[in-house]
């Protein structure tokens, strides 16, 4: 992890960069637009949420899912008004989408080791995720919260809960025991030291 490019930064001044809301609380997620992001059910989500929240999906087309398909359900449920596209983004303004957000989400069916989750986390910003992959592993629940994939209710519940709690970046970086490159290096090396003597 580049904790040098994630890194907590100040909210309105990255919401003015990237000319979003500054008085609305925001979601954020960063992920392509493909159906097994969970798009749907964050969409979902979000008709039930305040009208005050704002949903941003940071990504471009992919395995089918397009801005259009995802407009067309948040016009269904009466939140097209509140969803915001802005597309595939450069690396260099990612820590900005984390750092204007006021909770970050991945809904995905299923993951690896997601970077978007120890992205947001070291930029100081708490996340709601699915329990898939390694996400368990790396999202203590003192930093955010885990929920079921693919179901509408608990991710809402958590997203509201998230929202509705006063988070300090220096302890969502501090809770979340999120490393740099060279500290997880560093890690490794000792483990080879140690296996050699």
């Amino acid at each position: 992890m580049n904790l040098e490019h994630f890194a907590p930064r100040n909210k309105q001044e990255c919401r003015a960069q990237l000319d979003l809301p500054r008085a609305s609380r925001i979601i954020v997620t960063v992920a392509h637009l493909g159906h097994r992001k969970g798009h749907h059910e964050m969409i979902q989500a979000l008709a039930g949420l305040p009208e005050d929240v704002q949903l941003v999906i940071v990504g471009g087309a992919a395995q089918g899912g397009t801005t259009e398909q995802l407009k067309g359900i948040a016009r269904g449920k009466g939140v097209e008004d509140r969803l915001i596209l802005p597309g595939p983004q450069p690396y260099a303004r990612i820590p900005l989408y984390f750092s204007a957000a006021d909770v970050s989400v991945l809904a995905s069916y299923r993951e690896g080791c997601p970077n978007a989750v120890l992205e947001a986390l070291a930029s100081g910003t708490p996340v709601v995720a699915t329990d898939v992959g390694a996400v368990p592993d790396i999202l203590p629940e003192t930093v955010g919260r885990i929920v079921p994939p693919e179901q509408v209710e608990p991710l809402r519940n958590a997203v509201a809960e998230v929202l509705d709690k006063n988070w300090d970046a220096k302890q969502v970086i501090n809770d979340s025991g999120v490393r740099s490159w060279e500290q997880v290096a560093e890690e490794v090396r000792d483990v080879f030291h140690n296996l050699m003597i």
